[in-house]
């Protein structure tokens, strides 16, 4: 993992609490169409076509967010061969950066990846790549599955419990300065809940009970939402979803790119621009109305894909500069640097 600490550059990267102001993020992408070359025209058509909208909506993605004030950054491609491994197969691409990218206050953690050149050097670079250090004991953090508000960092165990024997060193270094709850959310946390605002809370089925992690704050609890499917990925595309060589392609070369859709509330997954303005890639009305009556605005982004790629808005998004600093929430709570379980 790399560590990109922020000495001597001033607000490079600024991130403390989910729904602070957003001013600059990271927009994730898919391979150009051409890196599929090579493969049977069954899978090069449905990869054209899964492209093709992926980045039509990326791109509309990109325009909401400029007209929000926020700067965006994408990944940058080299060649075909800075991504595949060592057997030739493409490797997943880069179009989910919270899945190994987090800002954590002033300092960015940028997981290891097999890419041979990074799409995301660039971005990088901007940081400073000046401060990377290498510690083989941050192999825990698990971006998608820590929420942070402010002065507490809400971990989920199940995503982090192949390492938790380590736990008090893992936490030494980029945990220290925070109060650290250990929650059981099932898996990646941002598919579970999202803080959209102080005192306000939106939840999926998977998890209840607030009380004690979010004292006082108004929950609205979504219902499982149902969707159409016929295994762990799915697109509104018959040509896709009945063309057998992809999906032989998909099981063979890409289970990693797809994950299961049918375990996410693309309805939680949001990226919050700030207290007032959320931005979504699934229309839930009854949660919408909801939101309207706390004075909060729901902006829907088309992501047609979705249910392929297995992600809304937080997971395609790293937010590295929020306006604001490490506020406390909680300040009731006794001062302590981690474990107070939930």
């Amino acid at each position: 993992m790399m560590h990109l600490n922020q000495r001597g550059r001033k607000h490079m990267v600024n991130s403390w609490t989910g729904f602070d102001q957003l001013k600059e993020v990271w927009l994730g992408d898919c391979y150009p169409v051409e890196y599929y070359n090579g493969t049977s025209s069954a899978v090069y058509d449905a990869f054209a076509r899964i492209t093709e909208i992926t980045q039509t909506d990326l791109a509309e993605i990109e325009t909401i967010l400029k007209q929000q004030g926020v700067i965006v950054h994408r990944p940058r491609f080299t060649c075909k061969e800075d991504y595949v491994n060592e057997h030739g197969v493409l490797i997943k691409p880069p179009i989910m950066p919270r899945d190994d990218s987090m800002a954590l206050g002033n300092n960015f953690y940028h997981l290891r990846n097999n890419y041979k050149t990074d799409p995301w050097q660039h971005q990088l670079n901007l940081i400073g790549d000046h401060a990377v250090s290498i510690t083989p004991e941050l192999d825990c953090l698990g971006p998608p599955s820590i929420v942070r508000v402010g002065a507490d960092l809400y971990i989920d165990y199940d995503t982090h419990k192949h390492v938790w024997g380590m736990v008090g060193s893992t936490f030494v270094d980029w945990a220290k300065d925070y109060r650290v709850h250990i929650i059981e959310t099932g898996g990646h946390s941002d598919g579970v809940f999202c803080p959209v605002a102080e005192g306000i809370i939106v939840a999926s089925c998977w998890m209840e009970e607030y009380n004690h992690t979010f004292p006082n704050w108004k929950v609205f609890q979504l219902p499982q939402e149902h969707t159409v499917h016929f295994g762990k990925w799915w697109i509104d595309d018959d040509s896709i979803t009945n063309n057998n060589a992809f999906a032989d392609h998909i099981n063979q070369y890409a289970l990693d790119w797809i994950g299961d859709f049918t375990e996410t509330q693309f309805s939680v997954n949001m990226l919050v621009v700030n207290e007032k303005t959320v931005i979504s890639v699934n229309e839930n009305r009854e949660l919408n109305d909801w939101l309207d009556s706390n004075g909060i605005n729901v902006i829907i982004a088309p992501f047609r894909a979705k249910s392929f790629w297995d992600g809304g808005l937080h997971c395609l998004t790293v937010d590295t500069i929020r306006n604001g600093t490490k506020r406390d929430f909680f300040p009731h709570r006794r001062t302590k640097h981690y474990l107070d379980w939930q």
